[in-house]
């Protein structure tokens, strides 16, 4: 498959899996973040051939929109939706795309391990690196504004 067909099917495979887990559709984007202030990062490593990670940047308005649909609360609750709700949600993002985009690239044979993930305040300079380092990665804005960002980085 070339560069071009591959970076369309993975980006199908994940705004499918945005879309049937939580109900977030999305679009590429090709501008950077219009703001990085509460950006999150989860990060999920794995174990192959080849080892390395999936890490995930989403602003804070799209964390907590996660968490809400994950959870399948209105806005009549939003006390429902703490910090942890939404680390849950953004790890188990990681998980489920981790599982789509690996399968995609390296085979369904379960060659891989999946590490815990960690989600912590995001940095633009570890956003950027990972950028940078990425074997794949994808830049995506939601229907309602938010910003996401993967990207997929193979340890040599």
């Amino acid at each position: 498959m070339n560069p071009t067909d591959r970076h369309v099917r993975l980006l199908q495979l994940l705004q499918q899996a945005l879309e049937e887990m939580a109900f977030v559709l999305t679009d590429e984007r090709d501008t950077p973040p219009a703001s990085f202030d509460g950006w999150l990062e989860a990060t999920l490593r794995f174990a192959g051939p080849p080892d390395g990670s999936l890490l995930i940047y989403a602003a804070p308005d799209v964390a907590r929109e996660l968490a809400e649909n994950l959870l399948a609360v209105d806005d009549v609750e939003p006390q429902l939706v703490d910090d942890a709700a939404i680390h849950d949600a953004l790890g188990e993002l990681a998980n489920v795309a981790a599982g789509v985009l690996l399968d995609e690239i390296f085979g369904a044979d379960g060659s891989y391990a999946l590490k815990n993930v960690s989600v912590c305040d995001a940095s633009l300079e570890a956003r950027a690196r990972a950028k940078s380092d990425a074997s794949w990665s994808a830049s995506l804005v939601t229907d309602t504004g938010g910003e996401l960002d993967i990207a997929f980085v193979v340890t040599p």
